[in-house]
């Protein structure tokens, strides 16, 4: 076959340990493929069918139609005699904003003004904040941040808080498209089962607004890598080619009022108290894992889900590498998951 075959510029290959994988970032979705196949796709837009066939000897010919033929089939590819006609997709990456998101806990004894922690951040540019309230005037705290972020930038607002705190009168800020709280997330749920049960006829609910968990939500917590967690679209896959997406722009600020680059680590980067969060983004110290993506860490680099992957995960440099302080229930060099 004279012709050429393309992969769709929204279709990208992504090379892993033992299997690789296709990201559909028009329909939000994966394929998985063999790394042989990988390495046969990296060569369509220079080498014609016939060409690629006779580079491996014709001994993969059989192997190349059928995918070839698959891959048109399920519109990740198709067939074309002018491939320069058809140019890669621009992966660059690019935010005006100097805070993208940010993470405040507000317990009881809190430390710090989060009130004027909000205002900065609007200041900064951040679109969301994600607030944790362990303390008992729920009602209070909500109200001054509706007030607060009123006017502001923020766009999207999440509320975590224990099932002993919850109200459900609390959802109908939600009534009021202007405070632009966007979801309760209810933990530490005594029966998970009944309160879904007790709230699955609210439209909140139906529409994923109001969710309730048993897990415990606190400083500790990290995420739960997994493949229904993956996040697929073009601005993360983007980020991702040169950012720790998890961290890149964030602020968190514990209950002392200590900025950490995530809750859950351990390393301090001084006190709102003492420092604005403007000084903050100014200190390398803070930002440098920022820039640190997955093609920088051990074992993340050879993973196929490196750019749909949502991990905050604390990193440190063991003085030659990268590595992530929480180990992956994924390995890339078996391509298997861990089962708890």
């Amino acid at each position: 076959m004279n012709s050429f075959f393309n992969l769709y510029a929204n279709c990208l290959p992504v090379k892993g340990g033992e299997e690789s994988i296709i990201v559909d970032l028009q329909n939000n979705e994966y394929i998985n493929i063999p790394n042989l196949l990988g390495e046969v796709l990296k060569k369509t837009s220079i080498y014609t069918v016939n060409e690629i066939k006779n580079f491996f000897n014709n001994d993969l010919n059989d192997g190349i139609d059928h995918y070839f033929k698959y891959l048109n089939t399920i519109d990740y590819g198709f067939f074309l005699d002018n491939p320069e006609n058809f140019p890669e997709l621009n992966l660059d990456w690019y935010s005006p904003l100097r805070v993208n998101n940010a993470i405040l806990e507000i317990n009881e004894n809190c430390n710090y003004n989060y009130i004027s922690v909000i205002k900065e951040l609007g200041s900064l540019g951040c679109s969301s904040i994600q607030i944790r309230i362990g303390k008992s005037n729920v009602a209070d705290i909500i109200s001054e941040i509706i007030n607060v972020i009123r006017m502001s930038r923020i766009r999207s607002v999440e509320i975590l808080l224990p099932e002993t705190l919850f109200d459900i009168s609390f959802v109908n800020y939600m009534e009021d498209i202007e405070n632009r709280i966007s979801l309760f997330v209810v933990h530490s749920a005594a029966d998970e089962n009944l309160i879904k049960e007790s709230y699955k006829k609210s439209k909140f609910y139906k529409q994923k607004k109001l969710l309730f968990t048993s897990k415990i939500v606190n400083s500790a917590t990290t995420d739960i890598i997994s493949k229904e967690n993956f996040i697929i679209n073009m601005d993360f896959f983007c980020e991702a080619q040169k950012y720790n997406v998890a961290l890149n722009r964030k602020v968190c600020i514990d209950n002392e009022g200590n900025f950490k680059n995530f809750l859950a680590h351990r390393n301090t980067f001084g006190n709102f108290n003492s420092k604005s969060i403007t000084e903050l983004i100014e200190d390398s110290d803070f930002t440098k894992k920022w820039f640190i993506n997955n093609n920088s860490i051990d074992i993340c680099k050879d993973c196929q889900f490196r750019y749909i992957c949502f991990d905050n995960s604390d990193i440190e440099f063991n003085g030659s590498s990268w590595r992530k302080l929480s180990q992956c229930p994924f390995d890339p060099y078996t391509n298997k998951w861990k089962t708890t």
